[in-house]
């Protein structure tokens, strides 16, 4: 998949673009593949970790290698649609002309599940505090390489939520983000054993609390609330049990938060049934 999603990068109508594949520390013919490539297309530069450094790390090389002005990214098993990038630029461009402040740009997704499609419907617009709700942003963002180096990259102690935890420092930095509204970004959802739902609770439910420490959002019992619900919602199908409440405790957390928590996952049982 990951030259399927490389090809629809080189095949953007916007030609003039970068590409900076991180091969972090594969054992198959990855590097003899990226080696031909970047041969024929000096558009496409890669590197090569000799061991895996994990995503937020080989993002953040990725990154402080780029040379142009804008930078996004792309999933190995997803696929940007032709006009993608073009129509980031277009808009940008728009947007500055009419004197509308932003600070990034996400798009609408085209989820791919095998053969079936469906589509996203995002909000117009993020402002940090929206994220406390949701990951509204999704797992991209289009903005200025300075942005990103100014948001200070993707925190490598992050084991889940990394994608949340950055957007959200971002666009505290550097403000709102708004929504193009097309669905020009594919994105995989076809179901495979490494997806999100298959990790760890413990790991998703300790990053959701790193990040309410890290944002000194522990004491703030609203945000600590939609924070919490956010792990034990439908996306990732975790059972609230009686240990759950018991790190949210040894973590700090108030017991108005940590019953509310409990109220709200009862509660929705009680729907399903």
């Amino acid at each position: 998949m990951l030259r399927i999603a490389i090809q629809s990068v080189l095949n953007q109508t916007h030609r003039e673009i970068e590409v900076i594949v991180v091969d972090d520390g594969s054992t198959d013919d990855t590097f003899a593949y990226l080696s031909e490539l970047s041969a024929n297309d000096n558009r496409v530069k890669f590197l090569t970790n000799a061991k895996s450094i994990g995503a937020c790390a080989s993002r953040n090389l990725a990154i402080k290698q780029a040379n142009g002005e804008f930078i996004t990214g792309l999933d190995d098993d997803d696929e940007f649609e032709p006009d993608h990038i073009a129509a980031l630029i277009e808009y940008w461009q728009l947007l500055n002309k009419f004197g509308v402040k932003f600070s990034a740009l996400y798009v609408n997704y085209k989820y791919r599940n095998n053969s079936k499609f469906s589509y996203s419907n995002k909000i117009s617009s993020v402002h940090f505090t929206d994220m406390h709700n949701a990951n509204h942003v999704g797992n991209q963002l289009f903005s200025t390489v300075e942005n990103y180096l100014k948001a200070g990259l993707f925190d490598e102690e992050m084991q889940a939520w990394q994608d949340i935890e950055f957007f959200y420092r971002f666009l505290r930095i550097n403000g709102s983000a708004r929504l193009l509204d097309i669905n020009s970004y594919v994105f995989d959802i076809t179901p495979r054993q490494d997806r999100i739902s298959h990790q760890n609770k413990i790991k998703i439910l300790n990053a959701c609390l790193l990040f309410l420490k890290k944002h000194e959002l522990t004491a703030n019992n609203l945000a600590s609330y939609r924070c919490l619900i956010q792990v034990f919602s439908e996306y990732y199908g975790f059972k609230l049990r009686f240990n759950d409440l018991k790190l949210m405790y040894m973590s700090g957390l108030s017991f108005y938060v940590i019953i509310r928590v409990l109220k709200h996952y009862l509660r929705n049982i009680l729907i399903k049934d």
